[in-house]
């Protein structure tokens, strides 16, 4: 069962001739029955002369809203119908159509407008004594007189009544985030798995960040030869391949290479697998270049920009995994903050300071400085270790990819 808006034609009083309206009703297998909800439509919009498109702004508002309450609720909608309704339910679906927005998902005005429209839908439901306990969950004396004041002045219920509640955002400077938090270790094996099934053509290079901090610029320099086996550990031979795979190219800032090196990659097994399939995945098209990553709509190889879009649609997917599982503080942090592919890097940072790596192995470990030997003691045994707790740490994804 859905609530649906429909449009159609009521007599115009007086008169022979009729005029469009817009109502709501119920489809239940198929069949659509009529709702008393489309008598708030006719109080609070069509008696005031309000134009067709605004009554049904108001009625698309209203359905989405009950809707997504019961879908959530369906055995509650079964026993007492709209009479269960409390403000703390539309105050949820606030939080959540907040929550999309500040993913860009939806815009600031369409979630205030939404807070507009449930406004006087509550107050139409309360003044006409259609919820229970005037939709408080824990109605006292006082707090019904708080209520009807409100009503009355013509208030926010959902700001002037105390109810949990996210509302949008309205800053527009987001600081840049560089680390997952204290789930990193699961938000990076979702991402992961995300990034496999939604955009195969950029796992590895997904995988080859977080596990190497590479940059975007040295992810698509690689070419089909840019590893090799050095002592059981995966290394990835970052060069300056502009004028191998971009010969062409006039802006070429999205492809420089800053610091060409040998990178050790961590967690192997995994690199190694999403490789194998990646060479997998390239050997379907008839490829005339040396670029590991490439478009699969003209063949060629991947520019920074391209690079970049593919990994925003893998995040957007992630983010809404996130946001159905319930992982509400997450995606709060996820969404309140800027990141892109940069974030690879600054994950990569942040195991190995988990890993209780000193800074000068950091810095060897990420490839920010050639540190002379003469200078520091690196201690292999600690770098060994380190590794083993990161492929223990990633086991599950190990396992989820195989």
């Amino acid at each position: 069962m859905r609530f649906v808006v429909r449009e159609f034609e009521v007599p115009i009083i007086n008169s022979k001739r009729t005029e469009k309206t817009i109502g709501i009703g119920l489809n239940y297998k198929g069949l659509i029955f009529p709702s008393p909800l489309s008598n708030f439509i006719k109080k609070e919009y069509r008696r005031y002369g309000n134009s067709l498109k605004s009554q049904e702004n108001a009625a698309r508002t209203i359905t989405r809203f009950l809707n997504f309450h019961f879908e959530k609720n369906k055995d509650e909608l079964q026993i007492k119908g709209l009479s269960a309704l409390s403000l703390q339910d539309a105050a949820d679906y606030l939080s959540h159509r907040s929550l999309l927005q500040k993913n860009s998902e939806l815009s600031m005005e369409t979630v205030l407008q939404d807070l507009l429209y449930l406004n006087k839908f509550y107050k139409w439901l309360i003044t006409s004594n259609l919820i229970v306990d005037n939709g408080l969950e824990s109605p006292d004396e006082q707090e019904i007189r708080k209520l009807r004041k409100v009503i009355e002045a013509n208030g926010d219920l959902f700001k002037e009544i105390d109810l949990e509640i996210e509302f949008p955002s309205r800053n527009k400077s987001l600081r840049h985030l560089h680390d997952f938090g204290d789930k990193r270790v699961e938000l990076m094996t979702r991402f992961i798995i995300v990034a496999i099934e939604v955009d195969p053509f950029i796992a590895l290079g997904i995988v080859l960040q977080f596990f190497g901090g590479l940059r975007r610029s040295e992810v698509i320099n690689m070419t089909t030869n840019s590893f090799k086996q050095i002592n059981r550990n995966l290394v990835a031979k970052i060069r300056d391949n502009q004028s191998l795979l971009f010969p062409h190219a006039t802006n070429t800032t999205d492809v420089q290479v800053k610091k060409p090196r040998d990178q050790v990659i961590w967690n192997t097994r995994i690199v190694e697998v999403l490789y194998q399939r990646h060479q997998e995945l390239r050997s379907r098209y008839n490829l005339k270049h040396e670029a590991l990553f490439f478009s699969p709509y003209n063949k060629q190889p991947l520019r920074g920009k391209s690079y970049t879009d593919r990994f925003n649609n893998v995040k957007e997917v992630f983010l809404k995994q996130i946001l159905e599982e319930g992982l509400v503080d997450e995606y709060l942090m996820l969404t309140n903050n800027k990141w892109s592919t940069h974030i690879g890097r600054g994950l990569f940072t942040n195991l190995l300071v988990s890993y209780k790596l000193s800074p000068t192995q950091i810095q060897l470990a990420r490839g920010d400085n050639q540190v002379n030997s003469s200078q520091t003691y690196v201690d292999e045994a600690t770098f060994i270790s380190a590794i083993n707790i990161a492929i223990n740490d990633f086991k599950q994804l190990e396992i989820l990819i195989r």
